[in-house]
């Protein structure tokens, strides 16, 4: 066998940059009849023409929970349904998982480098994982873990009464014997009301395994019982990131007003129109309708039902502490993808 010696040289990143500007002049030149539209947000300048828009501060975007804003969105996510025991033992159980609780800040600073880094390499695959991990708490939690007063508070009639007492409303059965009356229900039914809900999500299913194992473990030694859980993942090959009917999911997710800073053009969600477009001042991008974060976040001004840019008054109608978080409905379905192609 012929010897081959091969050596390398290290150069620096603007001569990497240069050979790569090289290469994509090149096939450019073989694909100039192709025209590729490529949306990019538009960065130091506030929109024009609109109203103001809350700034949230480094402590407030710590206060408020990532599911809530921007949410999770991740590939594989956890859902775990625990009743309280033990009052004391609970509370020593949420002293312990306050640190892992991710917020606003740490969701959307993850979001606006993997935005970068998948802008920056050209694809999708970043390699950039997190797991994260919110709470969320029933009527009845918050009456054993703060007091009756403080649950009765809470202004919104569909909270206190909890999902299994309004579902008739929603068209479920009303009739007991029906196999899907919600005293049949695995979890939120006339038996079976979550006191806990945990929400876990990560990019790597082996990560997100590990985490709900050492919750549980935590959980378990802290009195409290895990009565349901359900796992979600996102379907693979070419349907990553459709529902299970084969449709794009979360096409129509709104975007949310607000800014993190006084910086011009620093805004929660990124603003894609040119500022001589009138679809600026109530569009993110085209198909992506802005909301006031008072549909989201207790105490923030509210979307005015009878305009579509201007915000309406804040809620008031729950207690001081509770300001910035936000209500969650948790709906188990079951969903016959056959019978609606069929």
């Amino acid at each position: 066998m012929k010897e081959v010696n091969i050596s390398s040289v290290k150069i620096n990143k603007r001569t990497v940059q240069k050979l790569v500007a090289d290469f994509k002049l090149a096939q450019a030149e073989e694909t100039k009849n192709i025209r590729i539209p490529i949306l990019t947000p538009n960065v130091e300048e506030d929109v024009p023409g609109s109203d103001p828009e809350p700034v949230y501060t480094s402590t407030e975007q710590d206060d408020i929970q990532g599911n809530i804003i921007p949410g999770f969105n991740k590939d594989h996510q956890h859902f775990l349904f625990y009743n309280i025991g033990n009052t004391k033992k609970a509370k020593s159980f949420l002293e312990w998982i306050i640190p892992y609780l991710a917020s606003m800040e740490e969701v959307l600073a993850f979001r606006r480098l993997f935005r970068s880094l998948k802008m920056r390499v050209g694809e999708s695959i970043t390699l950039l994982t997190s797991t994260w991990i919110n709470i969320a708490f029933s009527h009845r939690a918050i009456a054993l873990l703060d007091s009756l007063k403080s649950a009765d508070s809470f202004g919104d009639q569909s909270f206190r009464q909890g999902l299994a007492q309004r579902s008739g409303y929603l068209g479920d059965p009303v009739d007991p014997a029906h196999k899907e009356h919600p005293s049949k229900w695995v979890v939120g039914g006339t038996n079976n009301e979550a006191d806990i809900i945990i929400i876990v999500a990560s990019d790597s299913p082996a990560l997100l395994d590990e985490t709900c194992d050492l919750i549980n473990k935590k959980a378990k030694d802290s009195g409290m019982t895990l009565i349901c859980h359900q796992r979600g993942d996102t379907l693979p090959g070419k349907f990553r990131g459709h529902e299970h009917f084969g449709f794009k999911d979360g096409i129509s997710q709104p975007g949310i007003r607000g800014k993190l800073s006084t910086a011009p053009g620093d805004y929660i969600t990124p603003r894609y129109f040119a500022n001589s477009d009138s679809r600026r001042l109530f569009f993110a991008k085209p198909g992506q309708l802005l909301a006031w974060p008072g549909q989201f976040l207790l105490g923030e001004q509210r979307q005015n039902p009878e305009h579509l840019y201007h915000p309406a008054p804040p809620a008031t109608n729950f207690p001081k502490w509770a300001a910035k978080g936000s209500y969650l409905v948790v709906r188990r379905l079951q969903q016959d993808v056959h019978a609606f192609w069929n």
